[in-house]
């Protein structure tokens, strides 16, 4: 999982370089579990690489890759459940001037693995971390706010990831610094 991440993470950035990428906006993430995810899974943290490419003077074309993880609680306590979204989007800024405000929404494959171990009625059950790919979407919306040449970007966002079952749903938060390349 670590390789892939490497490897994805690389691959981004050599593409920002070659396509004329505007900037990069680096953030942080706190996750919310929602339904049955919720039930398993509790907070989650990570981090998310977003380049964006002009299309407009309000419209943006984005590319997200990142890292991802939720730890296990009740049940599922001492598992862990990892994700590395790697996703295609687009962003449409409200307004031009100190604080811009924006919408934005993307989907892609999010590439997902449960490790750890967990014990139930005195039965230790080892997960080594299957990995598996998974379609999903993410939209939301966030704020630039300009500090000196870079900005912060503050940001909320539903994500949702196709699963057999149910989806597999949880609310992320984004506070990060959004770097020009010019």
């Amino acid at each position: 999982m670590k390789r892939l991440l490497s490897f994805v993470v690389i691959l981004l950035f050599a593409f920002a370089v070659n396509t004329n990428a505007q900037g990069v906006s680096v953030q942080g993430f706190l996750g919310l579990p929602m339904g049955d995810f919720g039930d398993g899974f509790g907070i989650g943290f990570g981090g998310t690489a977003t380049f964006i490419y002009p299309v407009s003077s309000t419209v943006d074309i984005t590319g997200t890759a990142g890292y991802e993880t939720f730890g296990g609680k009740d049940a599922s306590d001492g598992l862990s459940f990892n994700v590395i979204p790697i996703l295609v989007g687009g962003r449409i800024a409200f307004g031009e001037g100190n604080v811009t405000p924006y919408f934005d929404a993307a989907l892609g494959l999010f590439i997902g693995s449960t490790s750890g171990e967990v014990t139930i009625g005195g039965v230790t059950y080892n997960f080594e971390g299957d990995t598996q790919s998974k379609f999903g979407i993410r939209g939301g919306f966030g704020v630039l706010v300009p500090v000196n040449s870079v900005s912060l970007d503050l940001g909320a966002n539903f994500d949702l990831i196709t699963t057999e079952g149910s989806s597999t749903t949880f609310i992320g938060f984004d506070l990060g610094i959004y770097i020009p390349f010019n």
